[in-house]
């Protein structure tokens, strides 16, 4: 009965009836290990993508870098080009962002992501740039200089979509 609970007398090793059960003898278990497929032993892979359709306006969490080595292969391998107020690296890859705001920009944690949330939303306005390439998809990091916090929208969007540009024409 497979859908049964397990009661603490029904666990293997224990004295209870299933203990000598036909069904843990060495021979039973190997035929039960050659039906198993051997994709099912092998690791998964972390997933990139969910399976939802992403929202054309949205930039979901999935999309950014998160883990450290991530970042370091889109900084080892990747072009980079400075603006005056960020400096933007580009690798090719599934297209994810990662945002760098030290406390160089700002000792307190709220302007720190306050840069971050601006940063983020500019390029969410103009994610076409970076997924939708003729040359494929791109892993994008923009690192923020202290004066990228001073500025307004709309210079900060024009500064880095000039170093975007300019990271990207070095990728050839």
């Amino acid at each position: 009965m497979h859908g049964d609970p397990v009661s603490p007398d029904d666990r293997p090793g224990s004295p209870g009836p299933s203990s000598l059960s036909d069904t843990d003898s060495p021979a039973n278990a190997e035929a039960a290990a050659a039906s198993t497929p051997a994709s099912s032993a092998a690791p998964s892979r972390r997933r990139l993508r969910p399976r939802r359709r992403e929202r054309p306006q949205g930039l979901p969490a999935w999309r950014r870098l998160r883990e450290t080595r991530d970042f370091s292969r889109v900084e080892r391998q990747g072009a980079r080009a400075s603006g005056a107020h960020v400096a933007v690296t580009v690798r090719p890859g599934p297209g994810r962002l990662g945002f760098v705001v030290s406390k160089k920009v700002d000792t307190r944690a709220t302007e720190r992501n306050r840069v971050k949330r601006r940063l983020r939303e500019i390029l969410r306005r103009e994610k076409e740039r970076f997924l939708r390439r003729p040359g494929g998809s791109v892993d994008v990091i923009v690192t923020a200089r202290d004066s990228a916090k001073a500025l307004d929208f709309e210079a900060l969007r024009t500064d880095v979509l000039a170093a975007f540009a300019a990271a990207v024409a070095r990728l050839r």
